[in-house]
């Protein structure tokens, strides 16, 4: 099944209200091995939403600049 940014990061988060209550060693690996990956994957996805958002807002912006300049100028 595949998950959403906010989807992954919400199971994270659960993860982490679960492991207080199940400190063993098997929980340490799960959260070596899996979650901090996860978690590291989740936040540079987030990164790269951001800078592609960010294009995709100058890009509209520049648009809009070209086509007022062709109406006025």
């Amino acid at each position: 099944m595949r998950k959403t940014c906010s989807e992954a990061h919400d199971q994270l988060q659960r993860w982490n209200m679960i492991r207080s209550e199940w400190e063993d060693n098997k929980s340490r690996e799960i959260e070596t091995e899996f979650l901090d990956p996860m978690q590291t994957v989740l936040t540079h996805m987030s990164e790269k939403l951001y800078e592609i958002n960010s294009f995709i807002d100058e890009t509209e912006s520049k648009i809009e600049d070209i086509k007022e300049e062709n109406i006025y100028g």
